[in-house]
């Protein structure tokens, strides 16, 4: 659990298989993911905002 200033953060998710969620008071805030097939490290960022929409970035 992280301390911010809008409020706790906590992270949960599988380290080995590289999938994450951070959550604010429950609701989803972002996930995370490693992607498997690729030519070198990639994740895939995926951050929700208030209005519920997903706006996903790679890199």
């Amino acid at each position: 659990m992280v301390q911010t200033p809008q409020g706790p953060l906590e992270m949960t998710g599988n380290f080995w298989q590289h999938e994450y969620e951070i959550r604010q008071q429950g609701q989803l805030v972002a996930s995370i993911s490693k992607k498997w097939f690729s030519w070198s490290d990639t994740y895939t960022v995926q951050i929700q905002n208030q209005s519920g929409q997903r706006n996903s970035w790679q890199w």
